[in-house]
């Protein structure tokens, strides 16, 4: 009977870590997200000094996210953020053409990051 009750506590303690990383991830994605709709709406607007500032402060976050997220999520996930991230300095400096598209594709590289960690009953 120890043995059960034991088990059930390691499994309610398993559910319970299950859910927080979960909310935690999609909490953080979804700041992630805005940071980035601010960077696109700046650069939008054309103001490059603001789109840095904001990219840096995404960086920064960014950062601090990968770091408690490498030990819950896929090492590939994060590592093509990654890739598209590490170029979004470069192409916001030569106010290139691409930079548009490069943060719509990471916007959308992080949703799929937020929903492909919602764990579903099947």
């Amino acid at each position: 009977m120890t043995r059960m009750k034991i088990s059930v506590c390691i499994l309610g303690v398993l559910i319970v870590a299950s859910i927080l990383s979960c909310v935690s991830i999609n909490k953080r994605c979804g700041k992630l997200i805005e940071l980035l709709d601010d960077v696109r709406s700046f650069s939008d607007q054309g103001d490059t000094d603001s789109a840095a500032e904001a990219l840096v402060s995404f960086d920064a976050e960014w950062e601090e996210f990968r770091s408690a997220a490498s030990v819950l999520v896929s090492n590939q996930k994060l590592g093509e953020i990654d890739r598209i991230h590490s170029r979004l300095s470069y192409l916001l400096e030569e106010n290139s053409d691409e930079f548009g598209a490069e943060i719509s594709e990471l916007m959308e590289m992080i949703e799929l990051l937020k929903t492909g960690e919602i764990p579903y009953l099947t």
